[in-house]
């Protein structure tokens, strides 16, 4: 006996570094599959199934309810069946869950905690297998079985070797999963870097195929906003075999079109455990995801077909009613973002291989996937722009000012009218009121930097209107400024603005002319310049007076991403950004603090810009 009792635990520690090795080599969420047939081997066993709970189970009631499923499997021959979902309380798997314990069963044939009703079992030639309780990182409950295909118990010392094992797996699994993650945000980030000028087609096809094969997934789909129909998000590209087949390449973001609609409108992401049950799920789901409707736009079966391997024989084997014996249907979908502006959708559904269900964590590595082509999307739009428009001609650069000067008059109306509103109500219509004063200041100012960008272009000077500047009159502008540009903030960027009044009691005795418009905007931009770049939780400083030679300056601090030295001259040039703002932050036209710089030469002053140190 002693003798049997050293051999196991020299088994066990050969399996243990066998699983770990596997472990460490597998570089895509199937790689679990490889790591459950290390553990059936290590007890001689033919089969072994991960189980997990699903959504909306209930472990903790009493009765218990819900349901287990298949988070991935190993069987060693080719004989498959295709069970995806087991009862929680009725069940081997689910006592061993909810009494956290192993079960071994030696014969199912007489063991009466086994349903034998179940077609599963016999469909693997399974006669004894053993139920080992799990507990995920996350939290999740759920069971590790292996299946022998023989009556043979499993005795003491096998059961502790599983546990062994079985203890590691989540925390390899994470391993895994951290790997994936890594490796797919680095390819997507490589894919993006390498967009064509031109055409950002082909990133988008590559990022979708990348992403396919890091989920296992069927289809892969990305929409992005039209642009002469901003409302509108197109289909620019999918894995799917059959884009035909689709029932939708387009979306109207304001109508709630299924699950790619519901996630356009409500800008949130979404998981759906399994499509198959979407109706027996519903209550649960619009618990969740409120408002969320769903019809079956793309047959379930048509799915189904494309996945499954010929090989395995199992269309033959499947009941499309008995939805314990379909294949799973996980779906997630998140939006596309560029500084919190929804600029699309981005969706995987169908895996073909286990694990079947998209976890939390994927949703998670989507939605950053997500947010990088959201950024280069914004960036690849505004390189873009800015391209034709310095191929304009001189007559397009005169459409190009007409326009601006066509959209000036109402916008100005839009900004005093808000204004005027605001100083009259209170409550809850003022904090919309200041939002769109706040979105009516933003615009007003892109208006009037086409107009000056037209001019500039075209090499013309801009016309000064030279008005004494008073301090009152300076600090309303100010305090205007920085709550039209807090209104439209993300308020977790959790920035604060302060206008230091004292600087600027020199207005007083000093005489300064300038042109009170060209002012409210170069401040504006300096402002918008500061918001975008400056690190979360920090201050922004507007502050002035007189310097050393006795000339009046206006200043903006802020600690952000840093400014190198040699980059302190090309921020003033035309459509120029550099790397790092680029991926801190998508929008941005390059422009703004150019225009700045042309408003302070044309009031015979400079724009001095001083690099940032290491902390920012």
């Amino acid at each position: 006996m002693p003798t049997m009792s050293s051999e196991r635990g020299e088994l066990t520690a050969t399996d243990l570094r066998e699983l770990v090795a596997t472990a460490l080599a597998q570089d895509s969420r199937t790689g679990l599959s490889e790591m459950l047939s290390v553990i059936a081997r290590s007890v001689e066993a033919q089969a072994c199934i991960l189980w997990q709970e699903a959504p909306f189970t209930q472990t903790s009631d009493d009765p218990s309810s819900g349901e287990l499923f298949v988070l991935a499997d190993w069987v060693e021959s080719d004989r498959r069946s295709a069970l995806y979902r087991l009862s929680l309380g009725n069940s081997a798997t689910g006592m061993a869950i909810l009494q956290n314990r192993p079960i071994p069963i030696e014969d199912i044939l007489t063991d009466n905690r086994v349903d034998r009703a179940d077609p599963f079992l016999p469909d693997l030639g399974v006669r004894s297998f053993c139920a080992v309780p799990i507990r995920f990182l996350d939290g999740k409950l759920g069971a590790v079985n292996v299946y022998r295909t023989r009556i043979q118990s499993f005795n003491d010392s096998e059961v502790d070797d599983l546990r062994s094992l079985i203890e590691l797996l989540p925390q390899l699994y994470q391993t895994i999963s951290d790997k994936v993650s890594y490796e797919l945000v680095k390819r997507v980030n490589q894919i993006l870097q390498d967009t064509q000028a031109t055409s950002f087609t082909p990133t988008a096809r590559d990022i979708c195929r990348i992403i396919a094969k890091s989920f296992n997934t069927v289809e892969t789909s990305l929409f992005l906003n039209n642009l002469n129909e901003p409302e509108v998000y197109n289909m620019v590209a999918t894995t799917w075999p059959s884009r035909e087949e689709l029932p939708k390449t387009s979306y109207l973001a304001s109508k709630n079109e299924g699950l790619t609609g519901w996630v356009l409108e409500e800008q949130s992401p979404v998981a759906i455990f399994d499509l198959k049950n979407f109706e027996d799920d519903h209550q649960q789901i619009k618990k969740r995801y409120p408002g969320i409707i769903w019809g079956d736009g793309l047959n379930l079966k048509r799915r189904f077909d494309y996945q499954v391997d010929a090989k395995e024989k199992l269309k033959a084997q499947l009941k499309r009613n008995d939805k314990q014996r379909d294949q799973p249907f996980s779906f997630m979908a998140v939006p596309v973002m560029a500084q919190h502006r929804l600029t699309g959708a981005l969706r995987c559904c169908t895996v073909k291989e286990g694990p079947f269900y998209f976890s939390d964590r994927e949703i998670r590595l989507l939605h950053l996937v997500a947010d990088q082509v959201g950024q280069a999307w914004a960036s690849w739009l505004q390189a873009d722009t800015m391209t034709k428009l310095r191929q304009m001609s001189k007559t397009q650069v005169q459409i190009f000012q007409d326009f601006a000067h066509q959209l000036r008059s109402p916008i100005n109306q839009v900004h005093a009218r808000s204004k005027h509103c605001i100083e009259m109500a209170s409550g809850r219509l003022e904090k919309h009121l200041v939002y769109l004063r706040g979105l009516s200041s933003k615009a007003k100012r892109a208006t009037q930097s086409l107009g000056l960008f037209a001019r500039l272009a075209e090499d013309r000077e801009l016309k000064i209107n030279r008005k004494r500047l008073y301090k009152h009159s300076l600090i309303r502008t100010l305090v205007e400024i920085k709550y039209d540009q807090l209104a439209v903030m993300d308020p977790d960027r959790r920035l604060e603005i302060i206008v230091e009044e004292s600087g600027f009691d020199v207005l007083q005795t000093h005489i300064v002319k300038l042109d009170h418009d060209l002012l409210w905007h170069a401040v504006n931009n300096l402002v918008d310049n500061a918001v975008k770049y400056s690190f979360n939780g920090s201050t922004i400083r507007i502050f002035g007076g007189l310097n050393r030679t006795d000339r009046f300056h206006i200043t903006v601090v802020n600690r952000g991403i840093r400014l190198e030295a040699p980059d302190v001259r090309r921020c003033i040039k035309r459509s120029w950004r550099s790397k790092t703002a680029t991926r801190v932050v998508g929008e941005g036209s390059g422009i703004g603090l150019w225009i700045v710089d042309h408003i302070m030469r044309a009031h015979k002053g400079r724009l001095l810009l001083l690099p940032t140190t290491a902390d920012g």
